[in-house]
């Protein structure tokens, strides 16, 4: 009775420590089962290194991924609680156990587009990666981005000189790595662009600097002949003030100067557009709006008050898309409005498209006409 007792009471503290190997491919799974030496097991903990996660954990199994490539091994540990039936008493006895399952990873292949760059301070460039398999994002980083910037898609800037590394993360392969030197080209000549400028007062517009050679950069004093027509920032933001004309000059670190024509204008007073427009089932046609005065500028935002009827585009397209009417609305930036009926009519037979659009042309154009004629 006393040996028996010894045999049930080892039989509960013995821990039986099993090896199971696997190879697995980044991004596949395997399933791992328990299998306690005899019974059946009641309670399992899980745990894995990084490299794979586990789903589906239960007492009887677990199922394996590989979501990084990794070198070397990595393991997956059951510690588990079992029962099995005595085969002297047939009666139930509890064990423990541990088994790990030793993991090995089944890379692919990826490479970089270039190992090795050399950029001027400015530049734009994209490096490509190739891989074997497409599981998983690839993951691009730098070691220095006050040097070179890069995105996601493995788009670089050079916004600085000196060196960085880019590092390829390709997910299913070791890293692959880019060495990227960044210099400084000085400008041998400078225009500014747009130029002419047109800006409404009250409202701003960028200037941008175009350098040759190609790669060229420069750092710039930015200056207004007028501010109290335009001003400019040290970016090249120019802010009209007051109606009139004046230029902006733009000086470098080297000596180049570039200057832009700059032409502030009014915000617009006025706002047209062609009334009770007539058009066909199926057919386009694009509203011109009108401003006074006619050399001011703004942006517009479109609007139809049945949809079902008419739709338009954010540049004035009209669709018809059935009979009916609906009133197209069009608005500048300042909040003027102006509207229009379009009627939607049955597409008759010999009416073509362009028989369409030149009625309306007309009646834009005499729109145009009535307000040149309100402005004097």
């Amino acid at each position: 009775m006393k040996r028996l007792t010894i045999m049930i009471f080892l039989s509960i503290l013995f821990q039986i420590n099993l090896l199971a190997q696997y190879n697995i491919e980044v991004g596949s799974y395997e399933y791992l089962s328990v299998d306690p030496p005899k019974g059946y097991a009641r309670s399992a903990t899980w745990s894995c290194d990084e490299g794979l996660t586990l789903t589906e954990r239960s007492e009887v199994g677990a199922i394996v991924k590989v979501t990084h490539y990794f070198t070397g091994a990595a393991y997956v540990t059951c510690n588990y609680v079992y029962e099995y039936l005595g085969s002297y008493d047939h009666n139930y006895h509890a064990g423990q156990g541990t088994k790990t399952y030793r993991i090995q990873c089944v890379g692919g292949t990826a490479s970089i587009s270039e190992t090795e760059l050399n950029l001027n301070l400015g530049e734009k460039h994209t490096l490509k990666c190739t891989r074997s398999d497409n599981y998983g994002t690839p993951i691009w980083e730098s070691s220095n981005e006050d040097v070179v910037t890069i995105d996601s898609k493995g788009k670089l800037k050079a916004v600085g000189t000196g060196y960085a590394r880019i590092t390829l993360d390709p997910i299913i392969a070791e890293p692959c790595f880019c060495d990227v030197h960044v210099k400084k080209v000085d400008a041998k000549t400078m225009e500014l662009t747009p130029n002419p400028l047109s800006v409404i007062v009250s409202k701003t517009k960028s200037l941008k600097p175009v350098y040759t050679p190609n790669g060229a950069s420069a750092s710039i004093i930015w200056t207004s002949e007028n501010e109290n027509i335009a001003t400019v920032t040290s970016s090249g933001v120019v802010k009209g003030i007051s109606e009139g004309t004046t230029a902006i000059v733009a000086t470098t670190d080297n000596g180049l100067t570039a200057k832009a024509m700059v032409k502030v204008v009014g915000a617009p007073t006025a706002l047209h557009l062609p009334q009770n427009v007539e058009m066909p089932v199926g057919y386009n046609y694009t509203l011109i709006p009108s401003l006074t005065p006619s050399e001011s500028e703004t942006t517009y935002k479109w609007k139809s008050s049945d949809t079902s009827v008419a739709t338009v585009t954010s540049t004035g397209k009209i669709y018809g898309k059935k009979e009916g009417q609906a009133t197209i609305t069009v608005t500048t930036d300042n909040n003027l409005t102006a509207s229009t009926t379009v009627y939607i009519v049955s597409s008759p037979s010999g009416l073509d498209e362009a028989t369409t659009d030149y009625r309306v042309k007309k009646i834009n154009n005499l729109v145009k006409k009535l307000s040149k004629v309100e402005e004097l």
